[in-house]
């Protein structure tokens, strides 16, 4: 295949990494109750609009909402790292993502 195919393959490959990283908050959020409004696309990268309507702030569980995001990102390099050893001329391509 064309390197410039597999530097294709590069950029969707950062982008599904960004998804899941969004979709992680999203969805530990949604398991809390969080309400979501959206999601932008700014220069300092993608972010999630949520938001709890509770006003105990115990309920909102603040901390695990933030830490599924990068929890999301390892399981992502995970398979990124599996990747890297596939038996291909540019598997080195994954490899760069994790």
């Amino acid at each position: 295949m064309s390197p410039y195919l597999w530097l294709g393959v590069w950029f969707v490959m950062l982008a599904a990494s960004l998804a899941a990283h969004e979709a992680g908050h999203v969805l530990v959020g949604r398991l809390y109750g969080w309400g979501y409004a959206g999601f932008t696309m700014e220069l300092t990268g993608p972010k999630v609009l949520m938001g709890h309507s509770s006003p105990d702030r115990k309920d909102w569980n603040l901390g695990r909402v933030a830490l599924a995001g990068p929890l999301a990102t390892l399981v992502v390099c995970a398979a990124f790292i599996g990747l890297a050893y596939l038996p291909i001329e540019y598997a080195w391509i994954f490899g760069s993502l994790a």
